[in-house]
Protein backbone atom coordinates (compact mmCIF):
# COMPACT_ATOMS: atom_id res chain seq x y z
CA UNK A 1 0.00 0.00 0.00
CA UNK A 2 2.81 2.32 0.68
CA UNK A 3 4.12 2.17 -2.46
CA UNK A 4 0.80 3.23 -4.24
CA UNK A 5 0.57 5.79 -2.10
CA UNK A 6 4.00 7.15 -3.28
CA UNK A 7 2.91 6.83 -6.76
CA UNK A 8 0.20 8.75 -6.51
CA UNK A 9 2.13 11.09 -4.85
CA UNK A 10 4.82 11.21 -7.57
CA UNK A 11 1.78 11.49 -10.25
CA UNK A 12 0.49 14.58 -8.24
CA UNK A 13 3.52 15.92 -7.94
CA UNK A 14 4.23 15.60 -11.73
CA UNK A 15 1.07 17.07 -12.39
CA UNK A 16 1.83 19.94 -10.09
CA UNK A 17 5.17 20.89 -12.04
CA UNK A 18 3.63 20.74 -15.17
CA UNK A 19 0.66 23.10 -14.41
CA UNK A 20 3.08 25.74 -12.73
CA UNK A 21 5.44 25.32 -16.39
CA UNK A 22 1.84 26.17 -18.04
CA UNK A 23 0.85 29.09 -15.89
CA UNK A 24 -1.91 27.08 -14.18
CA UNK A 25 -2.70 28.06 -10.86
CA UNK A 26 -0.99 25.68 -7.89
CA UNK A 27 -2.55 23.38 -5.89
CA UNK A 28 -6.25 24.86 -4.81
CA UNK A 29 -6.18 21.41 -2.18
CA UNK A 30 -3.42 23.32 -0.23
CA UNK A 31 -4.76 26.85 0.04
CA UNK A 32 -7.58 25.18 1.21
CA UNK A 33 -6.61 22.93 3.71
CA UNK A 34 -4.16 26.08 5.25
CA UNK A 35 -7.50 28.16 5.96
CA UNK A 36 -9.16 25.34 7.28
CA UNK A 37 -6.70 24.32 10.01
CA UNK A 38 -6.01 28.01 11.28
CA UNK A 39 -9.55 28.03 13.28
CA UNK A 40 -7.49 25.50 15.57
CA UNK A 41 -5.00 28.21 16.20
CA UNK A 42 -4.99 29.83 19.80
CA UNK A 43 -2.77 32.69 20.62
CA UNK A 44 -2.51 34.84 24.30
CA UNK A 45 -4.33 37.45 23.54
CA UNK A 46 -7.21 38.10 26.50
CA UNK A 47 -9.54 40.48 25.38
CA UNK A 48 -9.09 43.38 27.34
CA UNK A 49 -12.39 43.19 28.94
CA UNK A 50 -13.70 39.93 30.25
CA UNK A 51 -16.72 39.85 32.43
CA UNK A 52 -18.01 36.99 35.13
CA UNK A 53 -15.05 34.95 35.13
CA UNK A 54 -13.11 37.00 38.27
CA UNK A 55 -14.26 34.63 41.22
CA UNK A 56 -13.24 31.48 38.67
CA UNK A 57 -10.08 32.50 38.04
CA UNK A 58 -8.68 33.65 41.65
CA UNK A 59 -9.89 30.47 42.81
CA UNK A 60 -7.66 28.56 40.10
CA UNK A 61 -4.71 30.90 41.04
CA UNK A 62 -5.62 30.61 44.83
CA UNK A 63 -5.31 26.57 43.97
CA UNK A 64 -1.92 26.83 41.91
CA UNK A 65 -0.01 29.70 44.56
CA UNK A 66 -1.75 28.64 47.31
CA UNK A 67 -0.41 27.74 50.67
CA UNK A 68 -0.93 24.16 50.19
CA UNK A 69 2.91 23.31 50.67
CA UNK A 70 3.86 19.64 49.42
CA UNK A 71 5.15 16.58 50.83
CA UNK A 72 8.60 16.33 52.07
CA UNK A 73 9.80 13.84 49.62
CA UNK A 74 8.58 16.29 46.40
CA UNK A 75 9.59 19.46 47.83
CA UNK A 76 12.98 18.33 48.43
CA UNK A 77 13.58 17.06 44.53
CA UNK A 78 11.27 19.78 43.25
CA UNK A 79 9.33 17.21 41.20
CA UNK A 80 5.98 18.44 41.51
CA UNK A 81 3.92 19.85 39.08
CA UNK A 82 0.32 21.21 39.47
CA UNK A 83 -1.90 20.21 36.62
CA UNK A 84 -5.94 21.67 36.82
CA UNK A 85 -8.12 20.41 34.17
CA UNK A 86 -10.57 23.24 32.77
CA UNK A 87 -13.40 21.40 30.84
CA UNK A 88 -16.65 22.10 29.63
CA UNK A 89 -18.78 22.36 26.62
CA UNK A 90 -17.36 24.86 23.57
CA UNK A 91 -17.63 28.50 23.95
CA UNK A 92 -18.00 28.64 28.02
CA UNK A 93 -14.49 30.29 27.81
CA UNK A 94 -12.24 27.49 29.30
CA UNK A 95 -9.46 29.05 26.98
CA UNK A 96 -10.10 32.23 27.88
CA UNK A 97 -10.05 31.45 31.96
CA UNK A 98 -6.94 29.49 30.98
CA UNK A 99 -5.34 32.86 29.28
CA UNK A 100 -6.27 35.06 32.11
CA UNK A 101 -4.69 33.01 35.39
CA UNK A 102 -1.72 32.28 33.12
CA UNK A 103 -1.23 36.00 32.38
CA UNK A 104 -1.79 37.39 36.14
CA UNK A 105 1.04 38.55 37.71
CA UNK A 106 0.88 36.04 40.80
Amino acid sequence: MAHKIRDVKQRIDEKVREGAELGIAEHVNASTSRKDSSWRETSSFVPPRVTGRIEEKQNLIDLLVGSQAPPESESQHGNTIDVIPIVGIGGLGKTTLAQMVYHDDS
